[in-house]
């Protein structure tokens, strides 16, 4: 699958506020980073969940918490839905794909970014247009027989930054 940044050789540029920001490909090192952050987040929501319940309850809870969360690893269907349903999950999507090229940003920056309807919008035109020009008739063809259907902006906004998903 190509990869838009290689093709450009550079990341991918949003305008917000007057400030350039640029999105780049995750590294196998920022992918393993995000598994474990999703795992550990997984295990910190089942914690919440069961505060002020009795030891046993706790236990249970969190020892089956820690066999699930072992088992989200990328590209799998339950870590999909997880980073779908989660805007915390994707600002640190996000972060982890900003900090090449700033390596100062904070997740405050980055929930800030999210929170401009001009970059989402700005994000969302790009991957159209990126989604495009990847499935030109030569190769749509081929995308069409493996998925029955155009890949979305997200699908490829995902690959661009090195997810490897489905």
């Amino acid at each position: 699958m190509p990869k838009i940044h290689k093709a450009t050789a550079s990341p991918l540029e949003v305008l917000v506020k007057g400030e350039r920001y640029a999105f780049s490909q995750l590294t196998t090192a920022d992918n393993a980073e995000l598994q474990t952050w999703l795992q550990h987040r997984f295990i910190d929501l089942a914690k919440k969940g069961v505060e002020g319940e009795c030891v046993a309850v706790q236990v249970e809870v969190l020892s089956n918490s820690i066999k699930e969360a072992a088992r989200l690893t990328l590209g799998c269907a339950e870590t999909e839905q997880i980073m779908e349903g989660d805007i915390s999950v994707i600002a640190h999507f996000f972060w982890l794909s900003l900090r090449h090229e700033h390596p100062d940003i904070t997740k405050e920056q980055v929930f800030d970014i999210m929170g401009d309807p001009g970059a989402i919008e700005m994000i969302d035109e790009k991957f159209d247009a990126i989604t495009k020009a990847i499935t030109s008739k030569k190769v749509s063809r081929r995308l069409r027989k493996l998925t029955k259907k155009r890949p979305s902006a997200r699908y490829w906004f995902l690959k661009l930054l090195g997810f490897q998903g489905r």
